[in-house]
């Protein structure tokens, strides 16, 4: 048997998961017998993955309308914020309760998963003052009463998962108090860690960032002044105050 036709007997055949027939390997990709299908698949699969998230959202966010936010300048500003640029690696995103700060940012975010395809969708978290909080407290008290014999999650392997995911929305940070110093390095080492490696997260409060960061007598060289400097130096802020 010749060389040509040893080749031709090795080639293997696979069914597109697209269109379903039939090809051989090596005209077209893996799983796929052209790049056409491949593109129709991967639009299908964002659309998937869009709807999906949605749905993981609280229910009065799940059908986020542009047209109900107050604030269409803000609006503006928000949506034209280049995910992709290495200027800037987030946003501060402040008003009051009721001007479509929390809407706004989800349309953002739902856009940025259009765009970047659904493999993001589980890399795009969204997190509450509140809650980051009293899930940090939740694991410092399981691993202290089962000591060596834990095995849960950690605090520093949870704020490790908030650091590398690719996309985070840290939602009511006003909610979030930072008398503790323990609770305020781990704010500060997540918003370092994120500003340093240049990815992005988009904070969003009611009031203005000093006044959440600064307590009364705040200290040169103090947690608080330090997450203020890089809130300065890495964030765009946004109002939506009308």
């Amino acid at each position: 048997m010749g060389w040509s036709a040893l080749m031709d007997a090795e080639k293997k055949t696979s069914k597109c998961q697209w269109c379903g027939i039939e090809y051989v390997w090596g005209k077209g990709s893996f799983r796929f017998c052209s790049n056409e299908c491949y593109w129709k698949d991967y639009a299908k699969q964002t659309e998937k993955a869009v709807k999906a998230w949605r749905t993981e959202l609280p229910e009065d966010y799940q059908d986020t309308d542009p047209a109900r936010i107050p604030n269409q300048r803000a609006l503006a500003e928000l949506m034209a914020w280049d995910f992709d640029s290495d200027s800037r690696t987030g946003l501060l995103i402040s008003g009051a309760s009721g001007t479509g700060k929390t809407r706004s940012v989800l349309l953002k975010l739902q856009e940025i998963l259009k765009r970047h395809g659904f493999r993001l969708s589980e890399q795009l978290i969204r997190i509450s003052g509140d809650g980051f909080a009293s899930y940090l407290h939740k694991l410092l008290r399981e691993q202290k009463s089962q000591g060596d014999g834990y095995t849960g999650e950690t605090p520093d392997e949870y704020i490790e998962k908030l650091i590398e995911c690719e996309v985070l929305f840290f939602d009511e940070v006003d909610k979030l108090s930072l008398k503790s110093e323990w609770l305020a390095g781990f704010v500060f080492n997540l918003v370092n860690s994120r500003c340093e490696h240049r990815r992005p997260i988009i904070m969003a409060s009611q009031t203005r960032f000093t006044k959440v960061f600064s307590a009364p007598g705040l200290k040169a060289g103090s947690r608080d002044e330090a997450i203020i400097r890089r809130l300065t130096e890495y964030f765009e802020p946004i109002n939506f105050d009308v």
